[in-house]
């Protein structure tokens, strides 16, 4: 059933997280004690308002308060999210981060980075990391029965190309489906049912006839890990080098090489000269043979130059600041997907100019 209240289906939601890890905790540590205070109901969706309430812990003698906050999944995109969240409670006590994560049920590898990164986290399946002063706890039970996930109907490409819409541009919402076809080339019957999609999921609520997105950051986790795994790969040319001492802005305007635009480190570097770009992407509707011959292209499985295809119409998308850049959230999405060290301080930069500011933003418009 469709629910029209949002605070009311944010709630449920993480109430019903709350629930099932108070049971798998009480099996696998029945001497636990574990109290959960309300989660809040006031102000639930503030950028700068981290925790869903209080969660204290006690074993014998020893008992540790943090403020938790609950995400339903956590990707990789979530992981860098949590680190600046970790940092801000660690910062108020001074040694140990009194910050920790309820989610579903995490993988292995998940997990570990988790507890790596030194992020408290419990899931509902009930293995926990919980590190404080007196108490530390690290518990995975890889025979457990794992949660099958839900079916992730977001993942056909004209979903994923309708979400990168949504996503950049709220004002699309206001507009017919009609309109929402000119714009993005997607069939009426698919843009249907994406909307049907979002609202079964909880992710799109009606107000006085304004459709708005909720839950805002778990549909960019679904969004990037859908479109670095799914479409990505369907919309991908080739890996080349170039003869070219560096392919840039100036280069793309000057050879009038249209409807090209630069994404990865070289995209990045853009807007900021703290890193040495190495990766280019280009994402295109050039003729390839023009394109090749215009940035002196060879064709190279380990170059450092990939081409994609240009998926989102340029006229209604695009990046308000750089002519040749991507939209921010292609240039989030391309820098996460390639996990690299040096590009860690960077991509917080772009989640907190760009990402945070424009993307997850949650007001009707």
């Amino acid at each position: 059933m469709f629910i029209d209240n949002e605070q009311e289906v944010i709630v449920n939601i993480k109430k019903e997280i709350v629930e099932e890890i108070k049971k798998s905790l009480k099996e696998n540590f029945p001497k636990l004690k574990i109290n959960f205070s309300y989660i809040r109901n006031k102000n639930f969706n503030r950028n700068d308002k981290f925790e869903d309430g209080k969660i204290s812990l006690e074993i014998g003698n020893k008992r540790v308060i943090k403020n938790y906050q609950i995400k339903k999944i956590i990707t990789q995109a979530t992981i860098n999210n949590l680190l600046d969240k970790r940092d801000i409670f660690t910062n108020l006590s001074d040694t140990y981060s009194t910050y920790i994560v309820l989610t579903d049920y995490l993988s292995r590898n998940v997990s570990l980075e988790l507890k790596n990164e030194n992020i408290n986290f419990i899931d509902t399946s009930g293995n926990i990391f919980l590190t404080d002063k007196d108490i530390y706890i690290y518990y995975y039970d890889k025979s457990k029965k794992k949660i099958v996930p839900e079916k992730d109907e977001l993942v056909n490409r004209k979903n994923i190309e309708l979400l990168f819409y949504f996503l950049n541009d709220r004002k699309i919402l206001k507009k017919t489906y009609r309109e929402i076809s000119d714009i993005t080339g997607v069939s009426l019957g698919k843009i249907s049912n994406t909307f049907k999609i979002l609202k079964n999921k909880n992710f799109l609520v009606k107000k006085n006839n304004k459709h708005k997105l909720i839950r805002t950051e778990e549909l960019l986790d679904r969004w990037i890990e859908n479109y670095n795994n799914i479409l990505k790969d369907k919309i991908y040319i080739n890996t080349y080098r170039t003869k070219l001492n560096e392919i840039n802005q100036e280069l793309i305007i000057n050879k009038n090489l249209k409807n090209t635009y630069i994404s990865s480190e070289y995209g990045i570097n853009l807007i900021s000269n703290k890193i040495r770009s190495k990766n280019l992407y280009l994402y295109t509707q050039e003729k390839l043979d023009n394109l090749i011959k215009s940035l002196k292209l060879i064709p190279d499985s380990n170059g450092n130059i990939k081409l994609f295809s240009l998926f989102w119409n340029d006229e209604y998308i695009f990046n308000p600041d750089y002519d040749c850049l991507v939209p921010y959230l292609l240039l989030y999405a391309d820098l996460l997907e390639e996990d690299i060290q040096r590009n860690k301080e960077v991509i917080k930069e772009l989640y907190e100019k760009h990402i945070q500011p424009g993307v997850l933003q949650t007001s009707f418009e």
